[in-house]
């Protein structure tokens, strides 16, 4: 399945492509890090891939526990869950694989009950695995990543971190970078997408969502394939999981900001939904 939603900016500009909806076009582009820098060996050790049936990467992921990741919902529409693989360890999400990497299937996916595929929100969904990643034989490159605490709201900046392309035409390169993120307040989100929103008839509820959007000074962004992977800060010592990477228009544009899910608004769901302690 091809999740790409990369867009030059048609949509805002008025311009219809047949056979399409524009919430199709707009609401999900798989995310990739344009511009940034090369991960370190056992930088992001919470960082996995998932991979389809082929092998071949289409979405990024957080382990949250030795047993499941944290992931975008929309990286599974279309998708048979059963072929997919959860590869963790690697700096290279294709071979060759980084020395400590382990792969495991997927048992079983839960997507969070108000997400639709036409929409914004509530793009989150937790793959339990067929079996736990062996942290401890992982020499360090293998580790779960903790949760923000209940009502955490994130500011200042943020650290992205995905595989694959530098640039939005780039082709895949397969290998981890990440970037620095502003985060913006909602009202300044609201203000930068009103016209996306006006475009597709739905009410402007960044406000009330459980929404944050992000910019780069630099031009850098999430940007292709790594949709559902991980949005950081560093709290006493440690990273901890604010966000997950969901959507947005034309990587890199200052003008549009790439969006992400708030973690911490989903505490509860994540709660009833896996093996995790919130």
């Amino acid at each position: 399945m091809v999740l790409t939603r990369v867009l030059p900016l048609i949509l805002m500009a008025g311009v219809a492509i047949p056979g399409l909806s524009q919430s199709r076009l707009v609401a999900r582009f798989e995310e990739r890090i344009a511009g940034g820098r090369p991960a370190t060996y056992r930088e992001f050790p919470f960082q996995v891939a998932i991979l389809d049936y082929r092998m071949r990467q289409i979405c990024g992921g957080s382990l949250i526990s030795p047993l499941e990741v944290l992931t975008a919902a929309h990286c599974l529409d279309g998708e048979e869950v059963s072929q997919l693989s959860v590869i963790a360890g690697s700096l290279t999400s294709r071979l060759p694989y980084s020395a400590a990497y382990q792969v495991r299937k997927i048992a079983r996916a839960f997507v969070h009950r108000r997400y639709h595929k036409e929409g914004y929100d509530y793009d989150i969904a937790i793959l339990r695995l067929n079996c736990s990643f062996d942290i401890q034989a992982s020499d360090g490159c293998i580790k779960t990543i903790d949760l923000p605490e209940e009502y955490y709201t994130v500011r200042g900046f943020v650290i992205i971190c995905g595989y694959g392309a530098r640039r939005p035409d780039g082709s895949s390169r397969n290998t981890l970078y990440t970037t620095v993120m502003k985060v913006l307040s909602d009202v300044k989100c609201c203000f930068w997408y009103e016209e996306l929103y006006k475009k597709e008839n739905i009410v402007n509820d960044f406000m009330n969502s459980t929404m944050f959007c992000a910019i780069s000074d630099d031009k850098s962004d999430s940007c292709g394939n790594d949709s559902g992977g991980p949005v950081v800060q560093y709290k006493k010592g440690s990273y901890v999981l604010v966000g997950i990477i969901a959507w947005g228009v034309e990587c890199g544009n200052p003008k549009y900001p790439g969006v992400y899910m708030e973690v911490s608004s989903f505490l509860p769901w994540i709660a009833d939904h896996s093996t995790v302690q919130v």
